[in-house]
C-alpha cells in the first residue's frame, strides 16, 4: 500500500470515528447536564439556587395559565415575549412536573444548536464548531437548562446557519427572534444588514419576525417596555461583572463597597458606583462602534466574516457590561461555535479559549459563590478567579478585533 493510500484510509477512518465520538461525548454529557439541573442537590453544596429562576417562571406560568393574568400588565416578566411559549409550555403537565419538563425543553434547543453547528460546518468544512459546542455547553454547567439564555443563543446561530446557506431573509428572521427573546441580538443586527448581500431581505425579516411575536402584546406596549428595558437599565454593578469584581478587589485595600440583594441578584454599591457605570456604558459603545466600523471595512469580503465580526463585538461588550451572569457565555459560545466552523477560520484560536473561561464561569458559580458573596467581605480568592474571566473574555474579543484588523491589511490591495 502506497504512502498516499495509507493517508487516505487514516482519514477515511477518523472521519467515520469523529461523528461517534462526538455522539458519544454529546449524550454523555446531555444525560448528565439533565440529571445533576433536575438534582440540585447532587449538584455540589449548597446549590440549590441554580433552580431558583425556574421557580419565577413557574409562578409567571401559574399565574397566567391559571390565574388568567395578562402578561407584562398583570404579571410583571423581565424578558421578551419570545421567552413565554418556554415559560408557559412546561405546565400542561402535572405541577411537580414543571422543574423537568422545562429541563427538557432546553435539552431540546441544545441539541438544536448542535445541529445548526453541524450544518455550517458540513458547509465550511471544520468540525470544530461542533465540537466547541458539545464541550462548550457542558463546561457552562447545568444552569443552562435552568435559565431563558439558551433561546436566543440558538436563534443566532440559525441565523448564521441561514446566512451560510445564502438566505437572508429567513437568517433576519432568526435574528429578529432573538431580539425579542433576550434583546442582546439587536447588537448583532446593525453588523448584520452591514455585511449582508441583501440588506433590505436581512432587515425585513428581523422586523417581521419580531413585529409578529410582539403584536400580541400591542396592548400591554407600555407594560411590556417598562418591565424588559426599565427593569435591566435600572440594575447597578452586578457583583459578577468587572466593574463590580473590582469594586470587592479594592475592598480588600481599604475602598469602601458594600454587596446589595435587588433584582434578583447581588450587586456592588460604592461611591465609584455611578462613575463606573457610566465607564461601562462608554467601553459597550466604543465596542459597539468598533464592531460597526469593522463590518464597513470588511462587508465586501466573504461571508463568515460577518460571524466573525459579531464574536468579537459581543465578547468586548459582555466583557465590559454592568451585568454579567454566568448564563451569558452561552451568548458568545454560540458565535464563537459559528466562527470555528470555517475551515482555516482566523479566529478558531479566540474561540477555543472560550473553553476554559465556560469552565471557570462555572466553578465559580455554583462552587465558589457562598465565598464570593457571604464571607465577611468576600474572599479574594473567587473575586479573582471572576476578575480573570471577565478580563479573558476581554482579552479574546480584542485578540479576535486584531486578527480581524490584521487579516484586513493583509487583504488591502498595494
Amino acid at each position: 500500500m502506497t504512502t498516499e493510500a495509507a493517508a487516505d484510509r487514516r482519514s477515511e477512518t477518523s472521519a467515520r470515528t469523529l461523528p461517534w465520538l462526538l455522539l458519544v461525548v454529546v449524550v454523555v454529557t446531555r444525560l448528565g447536564a439533565v440529571y445533576l439541573a433536575d438534582h440540585p442537590d447532587s449538584y455540589g453544596t449548597p446549590n440549590t439556587r441554580i433552580v431558583g429562576d425556574v421557580e419565577i417562571y413557574r409562578r409567571w406560568s401559574d399565574a397566567i395559565t391559571k390565574g388568567g393574568l395578562t402578561p407584562y400588565s398583570d404579571v410583571a416578566i423581565e424578558y421578551p415575549p419570545a421567552v413565554l411559549p418556554f415559560a408557559l409550555m412546561p405546565s400542561i403537565g402535572p405541577d411537580d412536573a414543571y422543574r423537568t419538563l422545562f429541563i427538557l425543553s432546553m435539552l431540546v434547543l441544545d441539541l438544536a444548536g448542535l445541529l445548526g453547528v453541524a450544518a455550517v460546518g458540513r458547509r465550511r468544512g471544520s468540525t470544530i464548531g461542533m465540537w466547541l459546542w458539545a464541550i462548550g455547553v457542558p463546561a457552562i454547567g447545568p444552569i443552562l437548562y435552568l435559565r431563558l439564555d439558551l433561546i436566543p443563543a440558538i436563534a443566532t446561530i440559525w441565523a448564521f446557519e441561514r446566512w451560510s446557506a445564502d438566505s437572508p431573509g429567513v437568517s433576519g428572521g432568526w435574528l429578529g427572534l432573538g431580539v425579542v427573546a433576550k434583546v442582546y441580538p439587536v447588537l448583532i443586527l446593525p453588523i448584520a444588514a452591514i455585511m449582508a448581500r441583501n440588506k433590505r431581505a436581512l432587515i425585513a425579516g428581523a422586523a417581521l419576525v419580531a413585529a409578529a411575536i410582539v403584536l400580541p402584546f400591542v396592548g400591554s406596549l407600555g407594560s411590556l417596555l417598562s418591565n424588559v428595558i426599565g427593569y435591566h437599565s435600572d440594575r447597578g454593578l452586578q457583583i459578577e461583572s468587572l466593574w463590580g469584581t473590582s469594586l470587592l478587589i479594592a475592598a480588600h485595600f481599604g475602598h469602601g463597597a458594600a454587596v446589595e440583594f435587588s433584582f434578583g441578584a447581588f450587586h456592588v454599591a460604592s461611591g465609584m458606583s455611578s462613575t463606573l457605570e457610566v465607564l461601562a456604558d462608554l467601553a459597550a459603545l466604543t465596542a459597539l462602534g468598533a464592531g460597526i466600523l469593522f463590518a464597513f471595512k470588511l462587508r465586501d469580503d466573504d461571508d463568515p466574516l460577518a460571524a466573525e465580526v459579531s464574536f468579537a463585538t459581543l465578547a468586548c461588550i459582555v466583557a465590559v457590561g454592568t451585568v454579567f451572569s454566568p448564563q451569558f457565555m452561552v451568548w458568545l459560545l454560540a458565535l464563537a461555535a459559528i466562527v470555528a466552523s470555517g475551515r482555516g477560520s482566523q479566529l478558531t484560536v479566540p474561540s477555543l479559549a472560550l473553553l476554559p473561561l465556560c469552565a471557570l464561569t462555572q466553578l465559580i458559580y455554583p462552587f465558589n459563590y457562598d465565598e464570593l458573596v457571604f464571607q465577611g467581605d468576600g474572599e479574594l480568592v473567587p473575586q479573582l478567579m471572576i476578575l480573570t474571566r471577565n478580563l479573558g473574555v476581554l482579552a479574546v474579543g480584542i485578540v479576535a478585533f486584531t486578527i480581524l484588523a490584521r487579516g484586513a491589511r493583509d487583504r488591502a490591495p498595494g
